[in-house]
């Protein structure tokens, strides 16, 4: 088992030829936390930041092995997890998740920003039955919030209510992204029976893979010990800056994540 002063950190999801999202997108943000990366690919997209075109699941079984072999040599100090394809990867997530006892941050990327759906519908309910349970932070955007609560998720009273039931179904804790709501966005996150707004001033422009930079920055902060608060404030921070400096970039979007 390889142990070294710098903690491993997984990231599990799709790959994104761009990588301006998924598990490329997830190394490029632990690189700037300074932790050590590593991956295991769900699925490989077909797509340039501009909506998904394809996606090819990776077989339970390959996942599963890419899996045992990265757990029986390196020792992980967090997961992150993104694109979940099929109901079988979920499931045998759940059970490998359970036994390493790392904390997991869960951001199930049901649709692509730019458009193009990236899990089944037994895919969403595997996601909802087995994975939302074992995350120790939930991070969901309001349609993810709205597919997996069950429930309409259009103001800032729903992102409190939807928080609170996904956090009954067993997430730790749970961030339910308000960015696609109108005016300057607003944050809810649910910890411990309490309800924290986090607000901030929008910024134009739309960016690809925002989503994954804040999870992998959060379950970075997780392994070098930062509680969830944070965790979540560290990983919001570290978006608006990746946002500003695509701004500055224009076409270049997330292509150089800043610290």
């Amino acid at each position: 088992m390889i142990r070294t002063p710098i903690p491993f950190v997984l990231a599990i999801g799709g790959f994104d030829p761009s990588c301006g999202a998924g598990v490329g997108a997830d190394v490029r943000t632990f690189d700037c936390y300074g932790v050590a990366p590593l991956a295991v690919v769900t699925a490989l997209t077909i797509q340039a930041g501009t909506g998904v075109k394809r996606v090819h699941a990776t077989a339970a079984a390959v996942v599963e092995a890419q899996l045992a072999e990265l757990l029986a040599h390196f020792a992980i100090a967090a997961v992150k997890i993104g694109q979940i394809p099929s109901a079988a990867t979920a499931r045998l997530l759940r059970r490998r998740l359970v036994e390493l006892g790392a904390p997991v941050v869960l951001d199930p990327v049901l649709r692509a920003s730019g458009g193009g759906r990236l899990a089944s519908d037994a895919a969403e309910q595997a996601i909802a039955r087995s994975l939302v349970p074992v995350a120790t932070l939930l991070t969901v955007n309001l349609d993810e919030a709205r597919v997996l609560a069950g429930r309409r998720v259009r103001s800032l009273h729903d992102m409190h209510e939807a928080a609170a039931m996904l956090a009954e179904r067993g997430a730790r804790a749970v961030l339910v992204k308000g960015g696609h709501m109108q005016g300057d966005p607003v944050d809810v996150l649910w910890h411990r029976g309490r309800v924290r707004e986090l607000r901030g001033r929008r910024l134009t422009g739309s960016m690809h893979g925002t989503g994954c930079a804040l999870a992998s920055a959060a379950a970075a902060m997780l392994a070098g010990g930062a509680t969830i608060e944070e965790a979540v404030v560290e990983a919001r921070a570290h978006v608006r800056r990746l946002i500003s400096g695509a701004l500055v970039a224009g076409k270049a979007r997330l292509r150089s994540p800043a610290r």
